[in-house]
């Protein structure tokens, strides 16, 4: 989320090659090879930073010239010095968020009351502390479903809901069937997909097929 002198913005890209009205102006294969090198840079020790950070602006401009986007001002009308404390408190959000004091923590840590910390974030984000913390937490779990083989229980505890009953509640509001369910349907998707097993990869068969990948790609020119 970049800061500009009119607040915090998203900037959302849109590559999706089958829909109308959102292809990208050039092949997306562009993309893919850039995201290649972007790769086997970030795994190469030698690499510089440099290397890594132009291939990352390279992205960048190519996705902003040639992409579908758009601009979500997100702390539109802040006061000054307002953008620095809610990136702040969303830093503090990501790191904190499995304690189940947290509210207080961040009260006591920021020097801001429950009142103020509540009217602030929504001014600049529309939610509640309490909402914000919902949102990580619900977040965490549902990767947790579907990336790992950690209990239902495990996950609560993990992620700070407190009790079941809290966390099914929120999880049935938020993505509409159960924990199990959700858990079931990711592993179907992810059995049924070609790209299965892709977490599973070692550092040296990433690296291997990213320059397959990436000499593919080439050859293709």
């Amino acid at each position: 989320m970049p800061e500009s002198k009119h607040g915090i913005q998203q900037y959302a890209f849109f590559l999706n090659s089958q829909q109308r009205g959102l292809e990208p102006k050039i092949d997306i294969k562009i993309y893919r090879k850039i995201l290649a090198e972007i790769g086997l840079i970030s795994l190469d020790k030698a690499a510089s930073d440099y290397r890594l950070k132009s291939k990352i602006y390279e992205l960048l401009a190519e996705l902003f010239e040639n992409a579908e986007h758009e601009i979500r001002q997100f702390a539109n009308g802040q006061e000054t010095g307002d953008s620095e404390q809610l990136l702040r408190i969303i830093a503090y959000v990501e790191k904190n968020y499995r304690h189940s004091d947290i509210a207080q923590a961040i009260q006591n840590d920021f020097g801001i009351n429950e009142k103020k910390l509540y009217r602030f974030l929504k001014k600049t984000t529309g939610q509640s502390f309490r909402e914000l913390v919902q949102r990580y937490r619900l977040d965490q779990a549902k990767y947790m479903l579907s990336f790992t083989d950690k209990t239902i229980l495990y996950i609560i505890d993990e992620c700070g809901f407190g009790s079941e009953n809290t966390f099914y509640r929120l999880f049935k509001m938020d993505v509409g069937v159960t924990p199990f369910v959700f858990r079931q349907q990711s592993v179907h998707q992810m059995a049924t997909e070609k790209v299965n097993g892709y977490l599973d990869f070692d550092q040296s068969e990433a690296v291997t097929r990213l320059k397959k990948l990436y000499r593919r790609l080439n050859d293709n020119d």
